[in-house]
């Protein structure tokens, strides 16, 4: 591959650096995606190529698949009395997954609660400070709430593509002053053997 063809790959690859949050969620729905992602549900551990969403309840906090629907956390109530709740993606940004009923366990009592967390994805249940309680989630995300969560790396995207784009202004003189001097020395050591 020649340099100007190396030029021309990149900028190629920078004219479409735009959809390459297109390309991922085609690539989230394909079968080895889906096959490695049942990998990792097996084992019990968070996507290897997919998105995690996050449970968080008190000081404890749980990522699962983007398409684990039956997943929970065991948090311990804090002296306050007051057991706090969070639902969002594991992501750059904190996208809430919200308007979702949870189920509260007590551990040491049995009882059970549904608290329904705000579209913030926040919520919170009273306590009984230092008892353990189980905080359950039932039910997958939504195709809006999925839709949120790729628009909100819009602003990112834009931002790292701007970036690249300066970072090549200042490399590409350079390829095609070595694209150039190697043409010279190649016509230069071309007339010198003849």
């Amino acid at each position: 591959m020649t340099n100007a063809s190396h030029i021309a790959h990149i900028e190629h690859e920078l004219d479409s650096f735009h959809q390459s949050l297109v390309t991922y969620r085609q690539q989230l729905g394909a079968w080895y995606s889906r096959a490695l992602d049942s990998v990792s549900h097996a084992a019990d551990l968070p996507s290897l190529l997919g998105m995690d969403r996050v449970l968080r309840a008190g000081n404890s906090q749980r990522s699962v698949s983007l398409s684990d629907t039956d997943f929970s956390t065991v948090a311990r109530c804090p002296a306050g009395g007051m057991l706090q709740i969070e639902s969002k993606f594991e992501s750059v940004y904190d996208v809430p997954i919200g308007d979702i009923p949870v189920e509260v366990i007590g551990l040491d009592d049995g009882s059970s609660t549904v608290v329904m967390l705000d579209e913030q994805g926040k919520g919170s249940h009273p306590c009984v400070a230092g008892a353990r309680y189980q905080v359950r989630v039932q039910g997958g995300v939504s195709a809006q709430q999925v839709d949120a969560l790729f628009v909100s790396y819009a602003g990112l995207t834009a931002d790292l593509e701007q970036w690249l784009r300066s970072q090549w202004e200042g490399f590409k003189p350079h390829w095609q002053q070595s694209t150039a001097s190697a043409i010279g020395s190649g016509i230069l050591a071309g007339s010198w053997a003849a």
